[in-house]
């Protein structure tokens, strides 16, 4: 297994966390220092099981404060060139 995550220039911090009834497991990935140009797959070192009726819950944190308007999201339509890509937003593959 796994997984790739992409987020916009905005985003410092992704973590999927997992899990697995009422007890979360080990978060799948915890990216604490997320950098817009280096974006690739994670590898598991160890076999993961995402089960059937598992919860996998992305977070996303941003870094809004050189920003002295609103933050919107964009999708791939709105994404004129690259200064768009401080909008925000987030997308995780698991593989």
């Amino acid at each position: 297994m796994s997984i790739m995550v992409h987020a916009h220039l905005l985003a410092t911090r992704v973590k999927a966390r997992h899990f697995r009834g009422e007890m979360e497991l080990e978060p799948l990935i915890d990216e604490k220092h997320y950098d817009f140009n280096y974006q690739d797959y994670w590898h598991f070192n160890k076999i993961r099981k995402i089960m059937p009726g598992d919860q996998v819950t992305v977070e996303c944190y941003y870094n809004t404060s050189a920003i002295n308007k609103t933050t919107l999201a964009s999708t791939p339509y709105s994404l004129q060139n690259l200064t768009e890509c401080k909008n925000s937003k987030l997308v995780c593959f698991i593989l």
